[in-house]
């Protein structure tokens, strides 16, 4: 890990902010079991993967040009 808020991933160096959710305790405890079966390194892991697999089901990916044009500048 380099920086506070930067990690080192499988396409190099990218910049991570905080978001917090509420999860039931028994999704808490499938997020323990897949860590502790060694399939993710932490909790977060295992979210971050879900959410990267989320964003390509649905094909969605934005990008700064994008967000530009959303912002109408």
């Amino acid at each position: 890990m380099g920086k506070r808020g930067e990690r080192r991933r499988k396409y190099g160096v990218r910049r991570l902010a905080v978001v917090s959710v509420y999860l039931t305790e028994e999704h808490i405890r499938n997020l323990d079991a897949l860590v502790k079966l060694g399939l993710f390194r932490s909790r977060s892991d295992v979210v971050e993967t879900a959410l990267e697999d989320l964003l390509y089901r649905y094909n969605v990916k934005i990008d700064d040009e994008d967000i530009e044009a959303i912002r109408g500048r």
